[in-house]
């Protein structure tokens, strides 16, 4: 493996990895009840381990599980690197899916969970789906340790014991798209435009900067999940037009927080989770929420820093002589490196 270009990967721990963050965007179910990806993948392992997939296709319907709310096409979808990406085109995991889809969408886990499952078990008896899927299916829904694992703390670890270990090899470029996707989606939560242009200040800063190919491709990385920390932000809070007050603030500030937390459970992403949740902090450590201090802060940390800032401020339709001014401002406080300041303004004067 060239680690200038390439990167192990274990789409079952992504999708672990992602799964809460990711189902905080999808609506509550039918009975109010947050939406949980992990129930909907347990489902359909335990349908899918009476009908000889795979070992391949089970890791890959865990991903499907957490990430298929959020394709909007096959072409989104089609963009994941799938270990065997036939299971698309498997009319009996589709059916598979519809069940497992259907008791999530239905499951009332908070009040009459018994009578509940007997609804959910009623429906599905008159299905027009294949017999022996439904079947399969019936005979689980007897057992009372499958509704009780659906609620397990434990469920995590329950998909991981039917699962084997399946890392393999992608390109950076192909987890750059993945990246992009994820980004793509978190600007979608947070009711703004998604701009490529963060990611090509990153690269031009990178490159004038000497970093090679592979720190440039794990800072491009850190560009497209820095903030995905926002998706555990309650959305009102998110969306407030007005001045948020002290609790509000409090709660935003967590967000970097919560990228790393998140981040650091992605096998190989412990230095883009690091770098990932410093962009607030401040060289005279006035920042948070570590409150780190200069000689914290390497030049990854006070290079991306600038450019999330000025991203920020983009995405709040400033222009770009105002930018600056606040931008140097900020340096004069000592709050950011004035030098990597002067030579980010320089890249972004040439090439408008």
């Amino acid at each position: 493996m060239d680690k200038m270009t390439h990167v192990k990967f274990n789409g079952d721990n992504f999708a672990l990895s992602l799964s809460d963050m990711m189902d905080q965007i999808i609506p509550k179910n039918n009975y109010g009840i947050d939406w949980n990806s992990l129930r909907v993948c347990f489902i359909a392992l335990r349908i899918a381990q009476f009908n000889q997939f795979s070992k391949e296709q089970m890791s890959d319907i865990l991903s499907f599980a957490v990430f298929e709310k959020h394709f909007t096409d096959n072409e989104e979808r089609d963009i994941f690197p799938w270990i065997d990406n036939s299971l698309f085109t498997n009319k009996i995991f589709q059916e598979i899916m519809a069940i497992a889809l259907f008791v999530e969408e239905n499951l009332d886990i908070k009040n009459n969970f018994l009578q509940n499952k007997r609804e959910i078990v009623q429906h599905i008896e008159v299905l027009d789906i294949d017999e022996i899927i439904k079947e399969n299916f019936l005979y689980l829904a007897e057992l009372e340790i499958f509704w009780l694992e659906l609620i397990s703390l434990r469920l995590p670890f329950l998909i991981l014991d039917m699962l084997d270990d399946h890392t393999i090899e992608i390109s950076y470029k192909k987890l750059h798209i993945v990246g992009k996707f994820i980004a793509k989606t978190i600007y979608q939560y947070i009711q703004k435009e998604y701009d490529e242009k963060l990611i090509q200040n990153l690269i031009n800063m990178c490159a004038i900067f000497n970093f090679d190919a592979k720190d440039t491709s794990r800072v491009i990385l850190c560009g497209y999940f820095y903030n995905i920390g926002v998706l555990k932000i309650p959305v009102e809070i998110v969306l407030k037009q007005d001045t948020l007050n002290e609790v509000e603030d409090d709660i935003v500030k967590s967000i970097p927080y919560f990228s790393r937390e998140v981040l650091s459970m992605i096998y190989g992403f412990d230095d883009i989770a690091k770098l990932a949740s410093n962009y607030q902090e401040r060289i005279d450590g006035s920042g948070y929420p570590s409150h780190l201090s200069g000689s914290d802060l390497s030049l990854k940390d006070r290079i991306f820093q600038i450019v999330i800032l000025y991203q920020t401020k983009r995405e709040e339709k400033i222009e770009n002589n105002e930018i600056f001014r606040l931008l140097e401002n900020e340096a004069d406080k000592g709050r950011i490196d004035k030098t990597i300041l002067k030579t980010f303004q320089t890249m972004i004067s040439q090439n408008n």
